[in-house]
């Protein structure tokens, strides 16, 4: 049983991991989008993302009272979680890829993309290290113990069933019926609204029963376990990591954009640098964005959302900075629900 159940984990990861190509989700195009088109798809669809996995955990644990629930990791508002939303924000910029997307350029074959998790992993130790000194404060856990009045919970669960009954309905309605399920599978661009459907029910699923499974949380406990002997994640943590990344390659091999890039550049370095305050904003906040918008506001962190804001913020500001200095951008365009990426111009 428990061999099924890993299987059926490491299935799930691979699907979040082929709908986040398909549909190119990234924070830092989200946010380039809200820049250059003054619009919001993209983000949207992160919210979205937030609400299927309220939903799809609702669901598991109000009917079926899962024995292994995920262990609920509560953070408290704070300045240092401010910080490091902004810090790992500037470093998402920089580095051209939040932590989904840094995932899914090396999917299709960007090497720079190893550099990123490289700096990651030393902004992680860096941070991790200046905790135990004592020079950066740590997060720490709070245990709201508060509860709802139940015609609160009756109104909130009634909203939220209609409006997955909307969407679903939405979702059914746009389809192609003309399409086969596998020409469906294999579209080369996923609406928004279908990956976020993907991404909230798989990771719901993954979260209600392993709890924080994003790989940026994984890499913070194996730098911890490191760096502070603490104990390290377990085995199937590092499996859904690879399945994850399993399913980028999947999708960009069948979509055939996958290109190999062998050529290393000194632009690599900006790389290297994003991941190194990627990290250290991980270490502080704790968690990128990956576990924000997965975890930590699902499953209603205190921390969680003013943490996303600022990383948001310090996003934008890392990408005016780059265009102020010259460095190149893009425009992201969403039509149909769909989202594309077009080069802007620089100006002389």
């Amino acid at each position: 049983m428990d061999l099924i159940v890993g299987f059926l984990a490491i299935l799930l990861a691979a699907v979040i991991g082929f709908a986040v190509h398909r549909a190119s989700l990234c924070n830092v195009k989200a946010v380039a989008e809200l820049l250059t088109s003054k619009r919001a798809h993209m983000l949207g669809s992160f919210f979205k993302t937030m609400l299927w996995v309220i939903a799809v955990t609702f669901v598991i644990e109000f009917f079926f009272h899962p024995v292994s629930a995920r262990p609920v990791h509560l953070w408290g508002f704070s300045l240092r979680a401010l910080v490091g939303g902004f810090v790992f924000g500037v470093g998402a910029a920089i580095n051209g890829g939040c932590a989904l997307g840094t995932l899914g350029r090396l999917g299709s074959g960007e090497l720079r993309m190893l550099f990123t998790l490289l700096g990651l992993v030393a902004g992680l130790a860096g941070g991790g290290y200046a905790q135990v000194r004592e020079w950066l404060p740590a997060p720490e856990g709070v245990d709201l113990g508060l509860s709802m009045s139940p015609v609160l919970v009756i109104v909130v669960t009634a909203i939220l069933f209609l409006w997955v009954l909307w969407e679903l309905w939405r979702l059914w309605r746009k389809r192609d019926p003309a399409s086969t399920w596998r020409e469906q599978v294999l579209s080369p661009g996923y609406r928004l609204s279908t990956a976020a459907l993907l991404l909230g029910v798989a990771n719901g699923i993954l979260f209600t029963f392993f709890g924080s499974w994003a790989y940026t949380r994984t890499a913070r406990t194996a730098v911890n376990h490191v760096v502070m002997g603490r104990p390290g994640p377990e085995l199937l943590y590092w499996l859904l990591f690879a399945a994850l990344l399993a399913g980028v390659l999947l999708s960009s091999l069948t979509n055939k954009s996958f290109a190999l890039d062998l050529r290393f550049r000194l632009d690599w370095l900006l790389n290297l640098l994003g991941g190194i305050l990627m990290g250290i904003g991980v270490t502080l906040t704790p968690g990128g964005n990956d576990v924000l918008i997965l975890h930590a506001i699902p499953g209603g962190s205190p921390h969680a959302l003013p943490a996303y804001g600022a990383l948001l913020v310090g996003t934008a500001a890392g990408l005016i900075v780059i265009r102020m200095l010259g460095g190149s951008a893009v425009r992201i365009e969403c039509t149909g629900d769909i989202c594309r990426t077009r080069p802007v111009p620089i100006k002389s």
